[in-house]
């Protein structure tokens, strides 16, 4: 039996760019609707790890192990995908 099952998850992130540079700009920016990025943090991960397993995370800064992390433990809700967690979940984030 599998402690943790994760299908398909996926999370974005949207990121508003509010640079104003000169006093014109911000005068404008109240007229105009924020421009915003979207960034994937999640993107179709799958996984399972099987009861009794210990498991760690490594990867390059900003690849999403915190926002992997973070919604196997419930503390963030993925845009896409199920997470099924079976038992006591004791994350160290």
């Amino acid at each position: 039996m599998n402690a943790i099952e994760v299908r398909h998850v996926s999370k974005t992130f949207r990121i508003p760019h509010e640079r104003h540079t000169t006093l014109v700009e911000r005068l404008l920016s109240l007229f105009r609707p924020p421009a915003v990025e979207t960034l994937a943090a999640l993107d179709d991960v799958t996984l399972e790890i099987p009861a009794g397993q210990f498991v760690g995370v490594i990867g390059a800064n900003g690849s999403g192990k915190s926002t992997l992390l973070k919604i196997m433990a419930g503390l963030l809700v993925p845009d896409g995908g199920d997470v099924q967690v079976n038992g006591t979940l004791s994350p160290l984030l």
